[in-house]
């Protein structure tokens, strides 16, 4: 019988088999990491750091790549063997990244208040009609109270003691008592990652926030790995529980840095793509895994923590937000939250991630559709591909043979934005032809029969974009004009009609505008008028939260939106071919 140990990555515990390499132990459990050469030990990019532990004696290989670094614990997950318990660190991505967002102005009118009360007069017929009374006298209309509340107030009010109330105006209910203060916390609830932000609830400001990798990595790393693990391994309790424990992880490092209580947290907004939100409720997405790919439900669902398992004070409240269709869910409806687009008669929304949504409003019409992309521009399958992680080529300009890397440390492959710069420059510079061709000349060479430029060199071994590179990064920029003119074309209107274009996404944040444009994975329009909003999802939580009037507002709007599937149109397959060219979409 085959012995299982355990190895403890970045915090998640996996059991694998005794002797595999660390990549294989990563990959099989759904753990991304780069590894371009297909684990042969010759990018050098599968750098992990390793804790403590029992493995394998470093190679000569790792010898040569990591040098002085093995000293420091640095090895290759592809070279290194795990014999025995082992705790490792993989390099995660830059908090900064994934957090940064652009929320816009709102008036804060969240629905928990705080309610100082005073003392309650003993004058009724039972303490709880007596404090009905006072908030009657105070213009609200209480309907119920929390049974929490119910257990806790008669001793106040027998000790002659302040109240301090906390009331939720939306549900018209008494939540509970608080002498510290009301806070919430907003979820980014990412396929890859999960982003959470702590927000005073009275004053609207963000405290603190948090990152980690969503736990459910360990069952796929994609949206189709996370359905059929849910569908045919009955894996629905699995996912929930994976999401619950990746958010209560962040509540509970914004707890510690911030010395908020758990207790004081009264309400959680959780923002996720279609198949996320139902899961995180412990709801199966079994009909999105195959056509027509109806979403479970549709709008917003409303529970307490309790029910749920998250961290916080049993009677809050947690609100996902709405869920439009398919797989247009609830972080698109916090982009739109972030963003300004119903302030404008004509404008473009877009987040750019592996599975993209756009969105288009014309007046009083809104249109919405889903870009399954696929993970190009995460580096996934490209040969020097990575994720924005310290070493990656994050920017790059031909005129005078720069590039930046993230962390201003040697360059170990390139991320998504580095990626639309070299294929911007490489267009301009005549090398790449707009049907995706690579021409001979300046920084292009011929590997076995492949033609590649060569970004970065250094003495161990060069980092190039091949034109198999090329061709693969050509199929998410189809996907995404294709998305743009088809939802323009519904509309009867052009990318010059657009009075706004925001760009929703922590890739997007990055982006250089004006080399996104070059190519068409932006829509051409005048580079004043496009805005990039960074984590729009997130922002949007905030802003659901900390805002009533907005939250009620975009519940309005949701149900407004028509959602149209671009692969049903008979003409889909033809428009996508058309729209590979690295070209701008002008008309």
């Amino acid at each position: 019988m085959e012995e299982n140990i355990v190895l403890n990555v970045n915090g998640i515990k996996l059991s694998i088999s005794r002797n595999i390499t660390l990549l294989e132990a990563l990959r099989s459990n759904g753990i991304l990491i780069s590894a371009s050469c297909g684990g042969r030990g010759l990018c050098g990019l599968c750098r992990v750091k390793i804790l403590k532990g029992n493995i394998s004696q470093p190679t000569l290989r790792e010898r040569e790549l990591l040098g002085e670094l093995i000293e420091k614990g640095w090895r290759l997950a592809c070279q290194t063997r795990v014999l025995g318990e082992t705790w490792i660190s993989i390099p995660r991505i830059r908090g900064g990244i994934v957090g940064e967002r652009i929320r816009r102005s709102i008036n804060v009118n969240p629905s928990v208040i705080l309610l100082p009360l005073g003392r309650v007069s003993r004058s009724g017929p039972s303490v709880i009609d007596n404090v009905f009374n006072v908030l009657r006298k105070n213009g609200l209309n209480p309907k119920s109270c929390s049974m929490g509340f119910r257990r806790i107030i008669p001793s106040i009010v027998a000790k002659g003691e302040r109240v301090n109330l906390v009331y939720d105006l939306e549900e018209e209910m008494v939540l509970g008592v608080s002498k510290r203060g009301i806070y919430g916390v907003a979820v980014d609830l990412g396929t890859t990652t999960v982003v959470s932000s702590l927000i005073d609830l009275s004053s609207g400001s963000i405290i603190a926030s948090s990152f980690r990798y969503n736990y459910q990595i360990r069952y796929g790393d994609n949206l189709i790995s996370r359905i059929e693990y849910a569908t045919r391994h009955n894996g629905v309790s699995e996912l929930k529980e994976a999401a619950v424990k990746t958010i209560n992880d962040n509540i509970s490092e914004l707890i510690s840095s911030s010395d908020v209580c758990a207790d004081d947290i009264y309400s959680i907004a959780i923002a996720g793509n279609t198949v996320m939100t139902a899961l995180v409720l412990g709801i199966s997405p079994a009909t999105l895994g195959t056509y027509p790919f109806e979403p479970p439900f549709l709008g917003e669902i409303r529970v307490n923590t309790g029910s749920l398992g998250l961290i916080g004070n049993s009677e809050a409240i947690v609100y996902t937000l709405p869920v439009i269709g398919g797989f247009v869910g609830g972080d698109v409806t916090g982009d739109i939250l972030a963003s300004g687009l119903l302030e404008h008669n004509r404008a473009m929304l877009i987040d750019i991630g592996t599975n993209g949504e756009v969105v288009v409003k014309y007046n009083d019409e809104i249109v919405a559709t889903s870009v399954p992309a696929g993970p190009a521009f995460e580096g996934v399958g490209l040969k020097h591909g990575m994720m924005a992680v310290e070493g990656a080529i994050e920017s790059f300009s031909l005129s005078d043979d720069r590039y930046r890397v993230i962390g201003n440390t040697d360059p170990k492959g390139i991320c998504g934005t580095g990626y639309v710069d070299i294929l911007a420059e490489l267009v301009r510079h005549g090398l790449l032809e707009r049907n995706g061709r690579l021409r001979e000349g300046k920084g292009v060479r011929r590997r076995e029969s492949i033609l590649e430029f060569v970004v970065a060199s250094s003495d161990s071994s060069d980092i190039v974009v091949t034109q198999l590179d090329i061709r693969k990064l050509q199929l998410v920029i189809s996907a995404f004009k294709t998305a743009y003119y088809f939802l323009l074309e519904q509309l009867g209107i052009k990318p010059s009609d657009l009075e706004k274009v925001y760009v929703a996404g922590s890739f997007g944040f990055r982006i250089n505008p004006d080399n996104a444009v070059e190519i068409g994975l932006l829509p051409r329009v005048e580079k004043e008028n496009i805005v990039f909003i960074g984590n729009g999802s997130l922002a949007g939580a905030e802003i659901y939260l900390v805002s009533m009037s907005e939250r009620e507002k975009i519940r309005r709007i949701c149900r407004r939106i028509r959602v149209l599937n671009m692969p049903e149109r008979k003409e889909f397959q033809k428009l996508f071919i058309k729209m590979s060219r690295l070209e701008p979409l002008s008309a």
